[in-house]
């Protein structure tokens, strides 16, 4: 299961909300949305060689651009 989830996150670039239909509709076991996102961040902060395969698949997420503010910075429009 890990492998499929972690197949379609890094090639497909899906995300976990699409992963967990596509599941649903092949009537595979259910996890949820969340279910995927914790794996994912416990394996970002895990050093077990277990999990050394999927160390970097927190990379694979889609996320938006971070904004900067302003700051200090006098307006010259």
């Amino acid at each position: 299961m890990k492998e499929r989830i972690a197949g379609l996150l890094r090639f497909e670039k899906w995300n976990p909300e699409l992963i967990i239909k596509r599941l649903e509709l092949e009537v595979e076991s259910f996890i949820s949305h969340e279910t995927i996102y914790q794996w994912i961040w416990n394996v970002k902060k895990s050093k077990k060689k277990i999990d050394a395969k999927y160390s970097n698949i927190f990379k694979s997420l889609r996320h938006g651009s971070r904004r900067w503010k302003r700051s200090n910075i006098k307006d010259v429009r």
